[in-house]
């Protein structure tokens, strides 16, 4: 049957009904694309967020890598110093009966710290030795830049034209061939170096100097570099001859200099040799400006090219003379025969180098810590061969004097932190170790204090003690010979004042700040740091007896320190002490009488006061640590009663003379903390990194 029409017309409205809905609406697709773009917005802020965060952890991961390699290099060095034990020098000190030991104490430690309100303005400078294996089993040595020197003329004066690589290996000792290399390889090793850290420009620089320990020896042990075969004749030279000298070193013998200049390999050039007095640019031994009496007999000293240091002048136990290779140690005055040879010291008065000007309130007063690599390896630079040559800012000669250079300049519209005369140098940031830094602060451990202070502080105990780095401790401004940056004249003077207290120098028994003999009292270091501090301190003695008096009860626990009289010495000579050690009573009784007036050694008619027939005084002081000196007891036979013969002393009692035991009275340097606060600008954030390196064995920290 037929469908009706009313069935058909409802089948056709469902019909397109469903038709129409098969599609979605506006208000569906507006809804879908707000979502797509909404989900596609939180994925690309995911990923943002996720990128931002693994870009930050790279730039964090590279600050902290920048760190680590700040953190091994400083520490590195530090674990190699020489000065094991920073016990300051003495002028009395004997190295056989030293209280510490001369051998744990090579080479010098030297920390500056100038302006107390400066964090950009510290200099530490220290000697190392890579085979020092205390604290670091690293033995590789260090290594710098050298060139191979070759000869310029035969023994008859005649020129030579040589094969330079042939020469210089003919030629071995010279630094070129330190590293054990055959092969010329522009490169000098040594186990030893002088190594500096400063800031300047916000660049953190640090600075090392070879201090030369040939491997080659032929004729002479010595640091010179020595022509040792000559060419023409084909045989050695019985005695080498020095090959940065100006002078002839004896008649007949012709110097290898022309006007100053040595020949040095240089494979640009068509000869594959030329001429250079650019010591700095060829070199990265430690030098120092050789001076003779002038061969012309003018009885002047004359300046006679670059002496190399060499490794015995680590050692401080020699006595020094003027015709010998001084030690590293030494810092002396304008009057000195022996001269100071550390990196960065100008030799003629012993004072540092830090500064632009000598006056720290001149106009373009600037810290520069120490000539870049960059500035001493500039072709004008020249010094130690041969004087500086530039005068761009009124000075010739020698860079590292006050005098020579009364200001180096850094000027110019955007200052560059480098000195106008010397900008440009072939060896730009070779001894850059970190930029961008905004401070790097130096502190010392105060034993007294128990804590981190700048030398030359004003903090004291609760008690009101002074710390031992106090500004009152400084041997210097008690003695009057307060130093200011570059000016050994301007004691205490005004502003200046505040400047001279900030230095720790493990100093040199030989140092005379001005060269008289007359004067002991500027032969003391800035700070020698004591448990018990001798009376003759203003700020001492603590729980102390002071200077052993003769026929005087001396009680268990009493302190005293030896007779100190510049006089009293045997034979009217000094009889000085150094008072590294204390000596503490652990037996009383009577110290003996001091019979020896005049001070010979022997019993003269009028000086047995007791009528003992024996000498008696002052106790033979040990000077070895936790040593005992054992004073005579009278009752020999141990009854209790005084016998005939046992009143050694004559006063009618049964007494003893006290028992003493030696300690230890000087302290060491026992630790630094190094600061460094720098930008690091791939993750635009500032960072700080603090090192406490302990500097005894014993390590508080």
């Amino acid at each position: 049957m037929a469908p009706s029409p009313r069935r058909t017309q409802l089948r056709r409205h469902q019909t397109g009904f469903q038709r129409a809905r098969s599609g979605f609406t506006l208000i569906e697709m507006l809804i879908a694309v707000t979502l797509v773009l909404l989900m596609m917005v939180l994925f690309a802020e995911i990923f943002g967020l996720a990128g931002e965060s693994m870009t930050l952890q790279q730039a964090i991961a590279d600050g902290d890598q920048q760190v680590r390699s700040f953190t091994t290099v400083l520490r590195a060095d530090l674990q190699k110093r020489t000065m094991r034990t920073a016990v300051p020098f003495d002028p009395v000190e004997d190295p056989d009966y030293a209280g510490v030991p001369f051998a744990d104490r090579q080479g010098y430690f030297y920390l500056s710290l100038n302006d107390p309100d400066n964090a950009g303005d510290n200099l530490l400078q220290f000697t190392v030795r890579s085979t020092i294996l205390d604290e670091n089993g690293d033995e590789t040595p260090y290594y710098g830049k050298s060139t191979g020197l070759v000869q310029r003329t035969d023994m008859t004066g005649a020129a030579v034209t040589v094969n330079a690589t042939n020469n210089i290996g003919r030629n071995p000792q010279q630094p070129e061939h330190d590293d054990g290399e055959l092969a010329t390889n522009f490169t000098a090793s040594s186990s030893a170096a002088e190594v500096c850290y400063y800031l300047r420009g916000g660049r953190l620089y640090r600075r090392l100097v070879l201090i030369r320990n040939p491997l080659t020896v032929s004729g002479t042990n010595s640091a010179e570099p020595r022509l040792t075969w000559d060419s023409a004749g084909n045989q050695p030279i019985p005695t080498p001859i020095q090959l940065l000298r100006h002078y002839p070193q004896s008649p007949g013998v012709p110097v290898q200099t022309n006007g100053g200049a040595y020949l040095k390999y240089d494979p640009s050039s068509g000869s594959g040799t030329s001429d250079s007095d650019d010591y700095w640019n060829d070199f990265d031994n430690g030098a120092y400006l050789s001076r003779i009496l002038d061969p012309g007999g003018s009885g002047n000293l004359v300046p006679d090219g670059a002496r190399l240091s060499g490794v015995g002048m680590l050692d401080n136990a020699r006595t020094l003379t003027a015709t010998e290779a001084p030690s590293l140690a030494v810092t002396t005055g304008p009057n000195s025969l022996i001269r100071t040879t550390r990196f960065g010291f100008d030799q003629a008065n012993g004072i540092s180098r830090e500064f632009s000007h000598a006056d720290p309130s001149a106009a373009g007063f600037a810290f520069l810590g120490r000539f870049t690599l960059e500035e001493m390896s500039h072709l004008d630079f020249n010094f130690p061969q041969n004087p500086s040559t530039s005068a761009n800012v009124g000075g010739t000669g020698n860079p590292l004097s006050y005098i020579d250079y009364p200001a180096a300049v850094d000027s110019g519209p955007i200052p560059d932190g480098t000195v106008d005369d010397f900008t440009g140098g072939n060896r730009r940031g070779q001894d850059l170790l970190l930029s961008n830094v905004h401070g790097f602060e130096i502190e010392v451990w105060d034993d007294r204090l128990g804590r981190f202070v700048q030398p030359g502080h004003s903090q004291t105990t609760a008690g009101g003690a002074f710390g031992d780095y106090h500004q009152a401790r400084n041997l210097h401004f008690i003695n009057g010979q307060l130093q200011v940056p570059g000016d050994p004249t301007a004691w205490n003077v005004g502003q200046s004042a505040r400047w001279g207290y900030r230095i720790f120098d493990t100093w040199h028994p030989q140092n005379d700040l001005d060269g008289s003999a007359a004067t002991t009292n500027d032969r003391l270091p800035p700070y020698r740091a004591m448990t018990f501090y001798p009376p003759t301190n203003p700020n001492g003695p603590y729980a102390s007896r002071g200077i052993w008096q003769p026929e005087t009860q001396y009680n268990r626990g009493d302190i005293v320190f030896p007779v100190s009289d510049p006089t009293q010495g045997p034979n009217g000579s000094p009889k000085p002490h150094d008072f590294s050690f204390y000596y503490l009573c652990v037996e009383s009784g009577v110290s003996p009488p001091d019979e020896d007036v005049n001070r010979n050694g022997v019993m003269d008619p009028g000086e047995d006061t007791n009528g003992n027939s024996i000498l008696d005084g002052e106790p033979g002081w040990p000077t070895v640590n936790r040593a005992t000196f054992y004073g005579r007891r009278e009752d020999q036979n141990q009854n209790g009663t005084l016998d005939p013969g046992e009143d050694f002393n004559g006063n009618g009692t049964l007494d003893g003379e006290p028992h003493w035991i030696a300690l230890r009275n000087v302290r060491p340097l026992r630790a630094i903390r190094v600061r460094v606060r720098f930008y690091h600008e791939s993750s635009a954030r500032m960072r700080q990194v603090s090192i406490v390196h302990s500097l005894t064995d014993e390590n508080p920290f």
